[in-house]
């Protein structure tokens, strides 16, 4: 009877043990993580010795420019755009996004910025059109795919345009086939 009660106390205790390090673990990696910048070693350049800027490795490995790339908003897939790509302050590379764009993705332009007209052409970051912490894109550059977070209050409640014209059969020349063999 003894062995049994110290082979659950043992039991709960290893357990709860694992659960708070199973849970301790993930903040340990996040607080680890940081920015990492990279010094190149120009001793090993052969030829010139004369100081080369590698500068441009620390932040990204594409140039900025118009690529075709995935996106998503919200884990939903909104199609295959051509989105260009800006250099920020920091030297990483951002998405410019107009109101129309916006739109086309999914998202609300008269709640999400209330200052911006759908005819505007004016192309800004996403947390210029909207600061709040909750507002989010990603750029994976492995994979050409932009991950945009918004909360849902932001999201269009009703078709958006793209679904209403894909019901009707209107293809938008805009919108790449996700598969080659994808009628068009």
């Amino acid at each position: 009877m003894k062995q049994r009660e110290l082979k659950y106390k043992y039991s709960n205790i290893l357990s709860v043990t694992g659960l708070v390090t199973v849970c301790a673990l993930p903040s340990f990696y996040a607080w680890s993580e940081e920015e990492t910048t990279y010094e190149f070693n120009s001793g090993f350049i052969i030829g010139s010795q004369e100081n080369v800027d590698f500068d441009r490795f620390n932040t990204t490995g594409i140039s900025p420019g118009k690529y075709s790339v995935d996106v998503y908003t919200n884990g939903s897939w909104k199609g295959r755009y051509d989105l260009d790509f800006v250099a920020k302050e920091n030297g990483q590379l951002g998405t410019c996004y107009t109101p129309a764009l916006l739109s086309d993705l999914g998202i609300n332009v008269e709640k999400f910025a209330p200052a911006a007209s759908l005819d505007s052409k004016e192309c800004l970051f996403l947390n210029q059109w909207n600061s709040e912490a909750d507002v989010s894109d990603i750029f994976h550059t492995s994979t050409l795919r932009v991950d945009i977070s918004v909360p849902q209050i932001y999201e269009q409640k009703i078709l958006s345009r793209i679904c209403f014209r894909t019901i009707l059969g209107i293809r938008d020349p805009r919108i790449k086939p996700r598969l080659y063999g994808e009628l068009l």
